[in-house]
Parts: structure tokens; C-alpha cells; sequence
């Protein structure tokens, strides 16, 4: 029995029965045949005010409606088709998102996406017999559902590139994935509460990772959790963004941007100490050490970060023969590695970190930053592709290598008590050094901003220690500004 005439009321809001609940929100609409109203009700605002204009725009459009259940003919129709169709697991969702996210991210943001999927999917799961080990159901999720570019070729996505091919899965692989498959929850059983903190408590785990979860870290996790959970918001799957629901946890957690502890900066002697002792670093045909000042270089003296030293381009620099340079940063290579880059190399091709693809960002260099740019391109040259820094095969040098390098130039440049010290410790330390000598020039925290490539207010919090430690300096320059009033001028007052 069906009816044209329909009349919709106002939603109204439906209090929580248990203390600091969340409350809901209810529609009612009258049938003209049915005996009792219809009513509905829905855990945001914003989802009952879609489904009354829908009820609205259907009424409105002259479209029949159910007698028996209420609803207009076409959304009827709708909801039992969508009964009849199983809904997809949590599984299959997680592996649409990632093969649609794919070719649109960088190296790290595809493995931090695949670190995300693989965690919360491997504990998303129904208590199915025959649980293969966790170490199985890591490596079959990390390293295939969750890599577009390894599934077979007839169901890899047209976007995704496939430079290294499909992976062979082995007998264990397959186990694996069958009972993830198997056991894997219903997507809209995300919504659940009890889900909810389950996947933020994995995403605290230092999992695949070094070292403690920082809050960034968690916090860039949270991110990709959000973006999987929109995304099936825009699939119909969820009404409402699970995370919305859950009070945020992240206090317990390292803090993401601490202060850099005095320490480890160190001034121009110490770095130039540093590059000297680099140049006796491996042989000397091979020339490993050499090849690599201007790297350390271009960090100490430059503030550059490690990855738009490794991406900078004989093009990208002004040396003239006297008197200051500059430097055009463009292009990056960040450490990805060689699982989640389109080319298969293990450093991504990225612009600069925080901008537009497009955007560059200009450095002053020094002199001395200069000459040692001059010396190491007559020595060595650029690679093929006119980047500055290459090891003896042109290509990007590694993590690796740098970190030896610097470890051992560390060991003959410092003294025994200074090796065991902070001082120094990492390669970024030149960085934080570079930066310090700005602050202690008296340079305005704007224009080093700018040329670290750093907000103001992210300047300031990283480098608090530094800016404190000149507070005598700064009260002097003060002081010479007031020397105009006098203490006679004061007992007047």
C-alpha cells in the first residue's frame, strides 16, 4: 500500500541516559494510512537533517512512500538492495582506501599509511580458530594488501606504476591472508567504541619503528586513521567520524617538538674541525669522506635539512668569486625507501617540506659555504642530474653512509670526553648549530625562519634554550637604548 501524502516534523534532540553521554536526535514523519508516526534516530544533527531533506525532496517530488515502513519507494528500494548485497569487511575497505590513496603520496606518507592499515587490521578481528603467527599476518598486509604496486597486474589499480612487479605470495603468505580475510570485523563495526580505542591503542606501539611513539608520530598516525575513516563516511559506510567519539590520549606520549638541548650545538670551529677530519675518512682514491664535506657543509653552515641537501642542483646555486652566495632550494630526497617510490630507488623525489610542490625557498649562504662548494665541484664535479652531493657512482648517498661517516670524522675530530658528550651527536646537530650561530648574531627569528624553512613559532619552541641563554646580551642593547634617560630625569617623575 503506498500513499502521497506525508507530513514532516521538526527534529528534535533526545538526552543521554548515562552521565556525560552523548545525546541524539530524533525525526518523525506521518504516513496518511499508517496508524503510529514514523520515527528515526540518528547520532548527529547533521545526519538527521540529511535524511529529512531527503524524506522532503522525495515527498515534494510527488514520489510514493511505503505505508508499512514509511519510507518514499526509491529509498526503499535502496535500503534492500543494500541488505541483499553483503557488506564489505573492514579488509576490503582498508584495501580500497589504500589502492585509491596510493598514487597521490609521497615514499613516507604511503609507508606510513600502509603502517597504519596493517596495525589496525591486524587487531580488528573476530575470534576465528587457527590464528596464524602475528609475524605472518604483518608481512603479508605491510608488505602486499597494503603495496598497490604488488598485487598482480590484472588487480593493480591503473594509477599505480608496478616498477619491481607483482610479489610471489608463499604458502604461509596465503594462510595469512586467507584468515585475516576470514576474520577481518564488518566495517561498520568501526563505529563501536571499544574498536575505536583498540586502533588507537596499536598506533602507540614502536612497532616496525625506533625509539618511543612521539606525540607527532601518534599524531600522524591519528591522521591516516582519520582520512581511512572519512573516506568510508564518503562510502556510506559510517555516519560520523568514529574518533570524534573517543577523548583524545596523548599526554602520556614523548613530546614531538622539544626544545634541542644546548649540548649538542656547536660553533664554526668545532664544525670546521669536523669537515677536516671527514676529509681522512676512507681511502683516500676512494675518497668517501671528501665527497661528502659539502653535505655536512651545507648543514653547518647552511641550516639546510638533510634531504634538500641531498636534492640541491648546480642550478640551484649562486657562488660568486667573492662575498656571499645563495642557494634556490627546489627539490628534495627524502629517505623512503625502495618499497614505496614509483622508481624503485630508495629516495623519494619530493619539493620542500610545509609548500607548494612548485614553491621555492631562497638561503644566503657565507663565504665559507661558498668556497666549499667552488672546491668540492672542481674536485668532483656534479651527477647527471646536476645534483651537488653524489657518492663515486653519482647516485644519493644513504642514511647509512652518512651516519658512518659522521661517526667516525666525530671520533678523530672530538676529544675523548667530547665523544662520550651530546656535543655533536647527529649529523642534524649541524642544523641546530647553524641555527644558534643565527640566534647568537642577533639575526631577527623571522628572517632564520625563513631561511630554515621553520615557522616563527616553531623556531622559537625548538630552540628556546638558545634564545634564553642570550637574555644578558639582549638586556645590554636594552639598556644602551634607555642610557638616553638618566636618574635625574627619573626623580622627576
Amino acid at each position: 500500500m503506498i500513499s502521497y501524502s506525508v507530513k514532516v516534523f521538526d527534529i528534535f534532540e533526545v538526552p543521554s541516559t548515562k552521565d556525560g553521554g552523548e545525546p541524539s536526535w530524533r525525526l518523525r514523519w506521518k504516513v496518511k494510512g499508517r496508524k503510529n508516526r514514523c520515527s528515526q534516530n540518528f547520532a548527529t544533527l547533521t545526519a538527521a537533517d540529511s535524511f529529512r531533506s531527503d524524506l522532503i525532496a522525495a515527498r515534494n517530488a510527488g514520489e510514493p512512500f511505503d505505508v508499512e515502513t514509511g519510507l518514499p519507494l526509491s529509498m526503499l528500494r535502496r535500503q534492500r538492495q543494500a541488505e541483499a548485497k553483503p557488506a564489505k569487511s573492514h579488509f576490503e575497505h582498508a584495501r580500497d582506501y589504500a589502492a585509491m590513496k596510493w598514487p597521490d603520496l609521497s615514499g613516507r606518507s604511503r609507508e606510513t599509511t600502509a603502517f597504519v592499515l596493517t596495525a589496525i587490521t591486524s587487531v580488528l578481528v573476530s575470534d576465528q580458530p587457527r590464528r596464524p603467527a602475528d609475524s605472518d599476518i604483518w608481512r603479508v598486509l605491510y608488505k602486499y594488501t597494503f603495496q598497490p604496486a604488488r598485487w598482480p597486474d590484472d588487480e593493480r589499480p591503473r594509477r599505480v606504476k608496478a616498477p619491481r612487479g607483482s610479489m610471489e605470495l608463499t604458502s604461509r603468505d596465503q594462510i595469512a591472508l586467507d584468515w585475516i580475510s576470514r576474520a577481518s570485523i564488518a566495517a561498520d563495526q568501526l563505529k563501536q567504541a571499544s574498536m575505536t580505542r583498540k586502533a588507537l591503542s596499536i598506533l602507540k606501539e614502536a612497532r616496525r619503528r625506533e625509539g618511543d611513539v612521539t606525540a607527532v608520530t601518534f599524531r600522524r598516525r591519528r591522521g591516516v586513521l582519520s582520512n581511512y575513516y572519512s573516506y568510508l563516511i564518503e562510502e556510506g559506510v559510517l555516519e560520523y567520524n568514529p574518533l570524534d567519539k573517543v577523548k583524545r590520549t596523548e599526554k602520556q606520549l614523548a613530546k614531538s617538538v622539544a626544545p634541542v638541548d644546548k649540548e649538542v650545538a656547536f660553533g664554526p670551529e668545532v664544525a670546521l674541525e669536523l669537515l677536516t677530519a671527514l676529509t681522512y675518512v676512507g681511502s683516500y682514491k676512494r675518497a668517501r669522506g671528501r665527497r661528502l664535506v659539502v653535505f655536512f657543509a651545507l648543514i653547518m653552515f647552511g641550516a639546510l635539512r638533510n634531504e634538500e641537501a641531498l636534492g640541491l642542483r648546480i642550478g640551484d646555486c649562486q657562488l660568486p668569486e667573492s662575498g656571499w652566495g645563495r642557494l634556490t632550494l627546489r627539490k628534495t630526497k627524502p629517505t623512503a625507501g625502495k618499497d614505496w617510490t614509483d622508481t624503485g630507488d630508495i629516495h623519494d623525489d619530493r619539493g620542500l617540506k610545509g609548500r607548494d610542490e612548485d614553491e621555492d625557498r631562497p638561503v644566503p649562504i657565507p663565504p665559507i659555504l661558498v668556497r666549499i662548494l667552488q672546491a668540492h665541484i672542481r674536485e668532483f664535479g656534479v651527477a647527471a642530474d646536476g645534483r651537488i652531493v653524489q657518492n663515486e657512482r653519482g647516485g644519493i648517498p644513504v642514511n647509512s653512509t652518512l651516519s658512518r661517516a659522521w661517526k667516525e670524522a666525530r671520533e678523530l675530530a672530538l676529544t675523548p670526553d667530547q665523544v662520550k658528550s651530546k656535543l655533536a651527536e647527529t649529523p642534524y646537530t649541524g642544523r641546530h648549530s647553524a641555527v644558534s650561530m643565527h640566534l647568537s648574531a642577533g639575526m631577527d627569528p623571522a628572517d632564520i625562519a625563513e631561511r630554515a624553512g621553520n615557522s616563527v613559532e616553531v623556531l622559537l619552541r625548538i630552540y628556546a634554550k638558545f634564545v634564553l641563554g642570550r637574555e644578558e646580551t639582549n638586556n645590554k642593547k636594552v639598556d644602551s637604548v634607555l642610557s638616553v634617560v638618566s636618574d635625574g630625569d627619573i626623580d622627576l617623575l
